[in-house]
């Protein structure tokens, strides 16, 4: 799912044996209490959410099915009057008393009937394609606020296990691990818990590669950005969200055409 960009730019790597010092970073060190008190803030926060989707997607789903029902109620009631109304006109053109009058007459009468079916099935087909227009609203709705919800559960789980990081660098690494060379960038936050399982990583590669490490302020806590001879690879959460989010919104399409 990662985001694969051909041109090379943007970091610095050490070159010529040249040593990158990293200064040590200070991070705010907060009570046990003060974690547990944000922690079920923000659980709650996401269980708000989610239930706010789940609301406005019912109300949706229950407009649009009160629509459509309204709709063919309608179209039921009016074939029933149009019916009526052409049985009059067959009635009428009979009464005339000349055989080419009532033929004349019925003809007229069919006419008028099949104009008013084709009304009706117009109508039926626009309020259908409002029906799937609010159904697609709700489902919409709810992609959005999981995704966020999403984005907010992984980074709850980085924050009470840091170790859940190195897998998503791990992942990164299997795509380019068959390049030479590889330079991975993550924030200094992560920096040295990474840079500490070198070897472990360093097994998912090719004995002839060589892996270096570099902590970037430009990137955000949970990204990962991996250059190599391929390209760059951006293996950051927020990506593979959006990777996911293209592949579900594609899969909504796909039902709506089936």
């Amino acid at each position: 799912m990662s985001n694969i960009i051909k041109k090379h730019h943007g970091f610095q790597h050490a070159q010529d044996g040249k040593k990158i010092g990293i200064q040590p970073v200070q991070f705010k060190i907060e009570t046990v209490e003060e974690f547990e008190i944000q922690k079920q803030r923000m659980r709650e926060q996401a269980e708000s959410e989610v239930q706010q989707a789940q609301t406005e997607a019912e109300r949706i789903r229950f407009r649009a099915q009160k629509l459509l029902q309204e709709a063919e109620k309608t179209v039921e009631e009016k074939r029933k009057e149009w019916q009526v109304e052409y049985e009059q006109l067959l009635e009428r053109a009979k009464q005339e008393g000349f055989e080419k009058g009532f033929f004349q007459g019925k003809q007229e009468a069919e006419n008028q009937y099949k104009e008013l079916l084709k009304e009706a099935e117009a109508t039926v087909h626009h309020v259908q394609d409002s029906y799937y227009q609010y159904i697609e609203q709700s489902e919409m709705v709810i992609l959005e606020l999981g995704m966020k919800v999403a984005k907010k559960i992984l980074n709850n789980e980085l924050e009470e296990n840091e170790e859940k990081y190195i897998h998503v660098v791990q992942k990164a690494v299997k795509e380019v691990r068959d390049h030479k060379n590889i330079h991975i960038y993550i924030s200094p936050k992560y920096y040295t818990l990474v840079s500490q399982r070198k070897e472990e990583l360093s097994l998912l590669l090719s004995s002839d590669t060589s892996l270096f490490f570099y902590p970037s302020e430009d990137l955000g806590e949970t990204d990962c950005m991996i250059e190599s001879s391929f390209g760059k690879v951006n293996a950051s959460i927020d990506s593979q969200l959006t990777e996911i989010k293209k592949s579900l919104v594609e899969m909504i399409k796909d039902e709506e055409t089936i």
